[in-house]
């Protein structure tokens, strides 16, 4: 049996529902309805591969952040991830899913409205030459080599980037010049499309540098590597309409939990031995020993911990139902949409500070969480969590809008004429929109996401211009590689 990713979403939506039985009524209805629902949006969504794959996400990560964690989290309360701040019952996960159903409808029906009504109202455009990533090949390796050893310096000469430490350096603006995902998103696509004509030196190449960036970033505490490299796959697999092998699935989804496994254990050792100064031979002892003790349950736990949305709406409805102190409204006023307007441009603009709050992941750690200012902690309630502390009489119109933006980026998407760069701008929506739906700090993800755009067009401007250098330079004709 082969089908395509969608169809193995509604697969899994329907195992959930079976699985639902064991929960309370309401969640019955709940994932039976998201089933349903599911299997009409996904059949409705346009053809075009950046629909495709922009809309299935969406749906995923909703799937992912809302309705993975409920059973695990209905039968062991005490693993709340905000347990030490509120208790909780059954009524509160009840209402928390009705909650989450009722967003997921309203973020996924406004992308999906915007995408179907609004599909053939933009003309196809030219970002950059065709097959631009085949023919500028050897000048996008050289940024792609610059930008790999400005993180390593960054990080092992100056000690900026390590995971949970707050950056007081200048130079640290220049780690937002290395979009991680536009680097892994390249090479993934030159490894996986390009391979048969790429030079057995150039694709060696590729590996080595793409290794070295992946420590290079496992050192700084982070396992995010292995999630970018994974959902690149993913999101090939979508825009290309592949379909996979039921068993050749079952493998990946064994696989994927495995490795994502392991780099928590390799991240949390990386974190331990910097803060206490230990060797290498010391660090894989520590690895080693996490990983033999640390038992399955534990493991998901943790990485059911990190889709967040559903405990995030939990405790959005504890503190709007339960608190009535100045900490709400220092919590809204960091949420609000004119300080995710002035964060976004600060975050844009070098040592440009027009906020006067804290970011909205600080204060979901600062306010609920309670954890001390000199903390570098940033927390997380989920996007529908975040649009209530935004606005809790708006949330569901904020919800709609939202995936009306998605949608409309979206459509964007599918007009760019380059095959490779409408996959790569596809790519950056998937991926931030994860995050997005996950985390809720809009103020982060919308820094994040413009950053890469514009840096995606600066660095096709600057290959195409040394790809010119490189022809004077070498007597060669200006044509791009071939």
């Amino acid at each position: 049996m082969r089908l395509t990713i969608p169809s193995y979403i509604t697969v899994i939506l329907f195992l959930f529902a079976v699985m639902s039985l064991k929960l309370t009524a309401t969640a019955v209805v709940c994932y039976v309805c998201l089933w349903l629902y599911a299997i009409v949006y996904l059949k409705l969504l346009p053809s075009h591969s950046a629909h495709q794959s922009v809309g299935t996400v969406v749906i995923g990560a909703l799937l992912l952040s809302y309705f993975l964690r409920p059973f695990l989290l209905y039968d062991h309360a005490e693993i709340f991830s905000y347990r030490d701040q509120f208790n909780i019952g059954i009524e509160d996960m009840d209402r928390s899913i009705r909650d989450n159903l009722e967003g997921t409808i309203l973020l996924s029906f406004g992308f999906l409205t915007t995408v179907f009504l609004g599909e053939k109202l933009v003309r196809p455009v030219k970002i950059a030459p065709a097959q631009f990533l085949l023919s500028y090949k050897t000048p996008l390796m050289v940024v792609m080599l610059a930008l790999i050893l400005l993180y390593a310096f960054l990080l092992f000469g100056l000690g900026i980037g390590h995971k949970g430490e707050k950056v007081s350096s200048s130079l640290a603006f220049l780690a937002r010049l290395i979009p991680r995902d536009l680097i892994f998103g390249v090479a993934f696509i030159y490894l996986v499309k390009y391979r048969k004509q790429l030079s057995f030196s150039f694709t060696a190449l590729i590996v080595v540098s793409i290794s070295l960036f992946s420590l290079t970033i496992l050192a700084t505490g982070s396992k995010s590597f292995v999630a970018i490299l994974g959902f690149a796959f993913g999101t090939w697999l979508i825009f290309n309409k592949v379909k996979v092998p039921l068993l050749y699935f079952l493998l990946l989804a064994v696989s994927g939990f495995a490795l994502i496994s392991l780099s928590f254990v390799l991240a949390s050792s990386v974190k331990v031995s910097y803060k206490l100064g230990l060797d290498s031979s010391t660090f894989f002892f520590l690895a080693w020993n996490m990983l033999l003790q640390t038992p399955i349950t534990t493991f998901m736990e943790d990485i059911t911990s990190r889709f967040i949305g559903f405990d995030g709406t939990i405790v959005v409805n504890k503190v709007y139902a339960d608190w009535h102190t100045n900490f709400v409204d220092k919590l809204e006023e960091a949420f609000s949409l004119k300080e995710v307007i002035y964060k976004t441009l600060g975050g844009l603009v070098p040592n440009l500070k027009l906020s006067s709050t804290v970011a909205s992941g600080v204060a979901v750690g600062r306010y609920i969480q309670k954890l001390p200012d000199e903390l570098a902690y940033a927390g997380a309630v989920g996007i529908i969590g975040g649009f209530k502390i935004m606005n809790l009489a708006l949330y569901k119109v904020l919800l709609f809008v939202s995936g009306v933006i998605i949608g409309l980026y979206s459509i964007l998407c599918s007009r760019v004429r380059d095959a490779d760069l409408s996959f790569i701008l596809s790519f950056f929506m998937t991926y931030s929109v994860l995050f997005y739906i996950m985390s809720g700090n809009l103020d982060l993800i919308l820094t994040l996401f413009m950053t890469k755009i514009v840096l995606l067009f600066f660095y096709i401007y600057a290959s195409q211009l040394l790809n010119s250098m490189l022809s004077v330079l070498t007597g060669f004709s200006k044509q791009p590689d071939k």
